[in-house]
Order: C-alpha cells, then structure tokens, then sequence
C-alpha cells in the first residue's frame, strides 16, 4: 500500500533497512580468533598431544578408540560453541521510521520486524492494532526475494506458520499508526544561519536527535522529557559532500571489532536506516534529505508494536527513528542557494529528456524549469540572481560573478554568423560545447522570455536587474534551455538567490 504523501515513510527500494533488520549479534559471523583456536586445539589434541599420551602409558593402541571420543567430543564442544554465539531465545528486531508533526503525538510508521531463530521452526506472530503486513519490497535476506507470508489482516494482524531456518532471520514489513514523542520547535533562518529552539515535550528520552535541512546537519545532545536545547546552524551552500549517515554518526565500520560492542552495534544499525532515508536504487545515496525545511531525526529503543510470537517468550530489540518535519521562518537577508532550492521540470518539447539528482539530458527541443526556494512568508526583494551552468552539482559556493544582461531581440532574432553591432559573436558551429542557450522568464508586464548570451561552462554570472526574474512571493525563478542543434546537451544549473524577506 503506498504512502499518502512524500516522505519518509514511501519507500520503492527498502534494501538498506532490511538489512539493518539484520543486523543482530546473533547472525554475525563467529570471531575468527576462537575459530582458529577450536582449530588448532583439535588437531593439536588429536595428533601429537594423543599420541605422546598413550605413548607415556605405553598404550598407542587406543588411539583406536581415543581418537573417535576426542572427535565426538570436539564436535559436540563446536556445536555448544555455535549455540553460545546464536543463543538460545527466540529474538524480534524492530527497526522503523515513525513521521510524525510538530506539536503531535499522532504518526504514522514503517516497520521492519526481524523474526530470529535459533533452530528450526515455524511460528505464529500476532501484531495487535489492525497493522498492515507484508513482505519487504527488496525481499527478504535469508528468506530469499521469492519468499512469501501467510498474513491474516485483522485485529490482531497475524502471520501464519512463519518457517525460519536454524540460525536465521525473517523480516515482516508493517504499516500502523504509531505514538511519536510531542516535539516543539521555533525556528528561523536569518542572514543564513538557522536558530532558535528544540523541546522534548514528551515523557521519553530522545537519543542522538539532529537537526536536518538538505545536506545541512546539527547534532544535538540527547534530549531528556522537559528539556530544551538552542540550535545554531550556519547553512552551507554546497550540496554535495559527505553522506547524511556520516554527517551524524561519522565513519561507522562493520567489522569484527565492533560486533562486541552493543552500542557500536546500534549505530550500525542506525546508519543504514538514515541511509535509507536519502537511498535512491537508480542514483545511490543522495546524502542529503529531499525535504523543504528542517527535520529532526531522533532515536528510541522503545518498539511502536506490541508483537507477540505464540508459544514463545521472544526477547525485544528496537531501533526507532523519529522523522518529524519542523516549522521554520525566514526573515532579513537571505541567500537562496543549494538545498535551499527546489528544482522542478514544468515543460519540454525536447526530442527526449532524461533528469537524475546531478543532471539534466536533452536533445534537439527546449526544456522549461523552475527553482524555488524553501517556503517563507513575506515578501522577497532580491538583489543578486546568480547562474553558474555546469556538469554537475561539485563546487563551493555560488558568489561573486560576472555581470550579465539579456541580449536584445534582434541578437536572438540573428540566424546568420554575421555579427550586428552590440550583439555578441554566436559559437562557431564547429565549436559545440555540448552546453544549450538559457533564456529567463521576465516578469514584468505580461512576461516574456529573454536570453542570456552564451554562458560558459563552470563561471558563474551576476544577473543585472535580479528582481525582474524572481517572483517575490515564493521567490521562483523560471529558466528555459534551448538546443538548436541535433547533438545532445547535458548540463546542471546551480541557482542562488540573494535579497531580504519583509
């Protein structure tokens, strides 16, 4: 059943939560250091150790019968080896990402529950509340991507003989209303720094809480019930650097090392769910959250389902996060850039047209696009429309700039590579850049397009007059890429947009 809205609860691929489900001590791989010891041991004590004892009693003969008990008994120790590591409970992951608002206690949840087993067998699980159950959509690690559930949707909703393998996991996917902790923000951005205050008005602790807008990250420390923290976040305007992951919990490594540990164990775990949160199956992992203002992402180890396995007295783990989008105000001198702007394709009549999160492809056609800012109340007068076309999103901050005019009519008219006098030579048809012609959308009157001379690739230009292309109730900007030629161009326009909001 898709998500209502956007956000983070819809998901297409569910791969990097799955396997986060999965990520149980139990199903680790055993430590090589005890392996290699129950190795050497074995063959220590079943070779020179066995024969130097019954060479001392003088009674090499046994080894008929020493060497089959010293056998059976390290097969028996290897198994109660093997058990000691799995354990022996039956144990239910829950690992899920619960939205929820400001100021609300109401959410809605997506949850992954991990079913492990440490033997073979098939189990009756009950979820109370009517959730609505299924298989992930990636397919199950261990069950395999063809495996299917026996689910009875109800109240209680019920999985019917879940057959587990020894040592394995299931996974359920599970869809709920869900109890989220009451979160109260004010927040505003002001001459390019987001401030103001976080609350915890609920009665859990909220663990490793972040502060989030785009690519930009907060880490806050962990918030008690009643407690208040002061946010100060400069915004960068570069949207392109390290994942969201690393950003809040740093470089995390899966390795042996770290299986000991619970709570590296835990950030493990929750690394690859923010992971799925800014993971696209066609593009890979953005690194930053597709949103259009801040959200907070914060922890708890409480599960938001009352699951019960019958017959069992199965053992909890809960990884949940918290994703709850927060109001934010905009005010005073702001500069629009980077994951402060939204880009949207409103038309083409392009013989094909491909977009993905870095670029743009189009052939022999126009395409039409609009960049928005971030929602914000008032009015935006804006002083600096800066453009800097490229091949991708790389590169610090859109500053500075060449000045640049629109050309006049009769230059765009101009078809010929004859030059008229104030017009600018047009490209040597030999000289294909691979970039299109950009065209604003000016506003004034009843609008019209106007182009831009040729811009060139990786420099970035000054518009004269930006108040003429920005619409200052939402602050859009309206560009149009027009391609002449039958080659293909490709490009990526980064936007910034300076001024004040009254």
């Amino acid at each position: 059943i898709p998500a209502r809205s956007i956000g983070a609860v819809g998901m297409s691929d569910d791969s990097q939560i799955v396997t986060a489900v999965s990520n149980l001590p139990s199903l680790a791989l055993p430590p090589i250091g005890g392996l290699l010891l129950l190795l050497v041991g074995y063959i220590a004590l079943i070779g020179p150790i066995n024969y130097i004892v019954l060479r001392r009693i003088d009674r090499r003969e046994w080894a008929w019968v020493t060497m089959p008990v010293l056998i059976v008994a390290f097969a028996v120790g290897s198994y109660a080896f093997g058990s000691a590591l799995r354990g022996s409970s039956i144990i239910v992951n829950e690992v899920g990402i619960v939205r929820g608002a400001p100021d609300a206690s109401e959410g809605s949840a997506q949850v992954y529950l991990g079913v492990f087993s440490p033997s073979r067998g098939t189990y009756q699980v009950a979820i109370p509340g009517g959730a609505l159950l299924s298989s992930p959509i990636s397919g199950d690690i261990f069950g395999g991507q063809g495996t299917s559930l026996d689910v009875l949707q109800g109240d209680p909703s019920r999985v019917r003989d879940l057959s587990i393998g020894f040592g394995s996991l299931r996974t359920i996917r599970a869809e709920s209303q869900a109890t989220v902790p009451k979160v109260h923000a004010e927040l505003a951005l002001v001459d390019g720094k987001l401030t103001g205050t976080v609350r915890n008005d609920s009665g859990a602790k909220l663990e490793k809480p972040a502060l989030v807008l785009g690519g930009n990250v907060k880490v806050l420390k962990d918030l008690l019930p009643g407690e208040q923290v002061t946010v100060s976040l400069v915004i960068d305007q570069t949207s392109f650097g390290a994942s969201l992951a690393d950003r809040i919990f740093g470089q995390t490594f899966f390795g042996e090392q770290t299986a000991a540990s619970e709570n590296a164990r835990r950030d493990q775990t929750r690394y690859m769910v923010v992971n799925q949160l800014t993971y696209d199956p066609q593009f890979g992992n953005y690194g930053r959250l597709s949103t259009e203002g801040p959200v907070l992402l914060a922890w708890g180890r409480e599960g938001v389902l009352d699951v019960s396995v019958e017959g069992q007295a199965a053992k909890r783990v809960s990884n949940i996060l918290y994703y709850v989008p927060l109001a934010m105000g905009v005010r005073g001198s702001v500069v629009f850039a980077g994951d402060l702007i939204q880009a949207t394709m409103i038309e083409t009549d392009a013989v094909f047209f491909n977009k993905d999160p870095s670029m743009i492809n189009f052939g022999q056609g126009s395409v039409t696009m609009a960049y928005r800012p971030i929602a914000f109340d008032g009015r935006l007068t804006a002083t600096h429309l800066r453009l800097q076309l490229g091949f991708g999103p790389e590169g610090g901050p859109v500053r500075g700039g060449a000045p640049v005019e629109p050309l006049p009519d009769r230059c765009v008219e101009l078809k010929e590579p004859e030059t008229l006098p104030g017009c600018p030579p047009p490209p040597p048809p030999d000289q294909f850049d691979g970039l299109p012609e950009v065209e604003l959308f000016d506003r004034r009157g009843e609008g019209s397009w106007v182009r831009l001379p040729h811009l060139t690739n990786g420099q970035t230009y000054d518009v004269a007059n930006a108040a003429r292309y920005v619409d200052p109730a939402t602050g859009v900007v309206q560009a149009r890429f027009v391609n002449d030629r039958q080659d293909q161009v490709s490009l990526f326009l980064r936007v910034s947009i300076e001024g004040t909001v009254q």
